[in-house]
């Protein structure tokens, strides 16, 4: 039984925009399975289960104008972004041998083609960062992070010196004494 996404529509729109939607092989079908698996586990671990109700009560538009379409349209991003996180991950090692029966397109996609480990590496990097940015814009950074302290400080780049530091010198001008 295939896993259906949290917040995009459908599977088919999903697969659509990762561009594996002629991905039939039980193996390709299975990663992708696993990968929109971790994302729904993500979600709800991530976020609050009151704000995921909110925005699975939000209308899916492609043109959102309200402040909920947007936060569901969002939402839906970080979702297609997540799973593409997750199947690059696994992806490459299905495609090596050619047997997942994953489309030419995601084949020839350009995030993957001649990709080299470093750049993948960049690239996933670059999909982290932008799922968790979004995940803090919906959940606000308090809720994700709850024990953790911000604090900024103003003063001098230097730290002064320590009080009776002058009165016993540990180092001249020749070296230390």
């Amino acid at each position: 039984m295939a896993i259906d996404p949290v917040f995009v529509p459908t599977r088919v729109i999903l697969e659509t925009r990762l561009r594996v939607q002629k991905a039939q092989q039980p193996g390709a079908v299975g990663q992708i399975d696993n990968a929109i698996k971790k994302v729904r586990v993500g979600f709800y671990r991530s976020l609050p289960a009151a704000l995921v109700t909110t925005l699975l009560a939000a209308a899916s538009t492609d043109n959102p104008t309200t402040i909920s379409q947007i936060d569901r349209a969002l939402a839906e991003s970080i979702e297609v972004e997540w799973v593409r996180k997750e199947l690059l991950l696994t992806m490459p090692v299905l495609l090596a041998d050619g047997a997942g029966g994953v489309d030419q397109e995601y084949n020839e996609d350009g995030l993957v083609r001649d990709a080299s480990i470093s750049d993948l590496d960049d690239i996933l990097a670059l999909l982290c960062a932008s799922i968790q940015s979004g995940l803090e814009e919906l959940a606000g950074d308090d809720l994700l992070n709850p024990a953790q302290v911000r604090a900024t400080s103003i003063g001098p780049a230097t730290a002064p010196p320590l009080p009776f530091s002058s009165l016993c010198p540990t180092t001249t001008e020749s070296g230390t004494i």
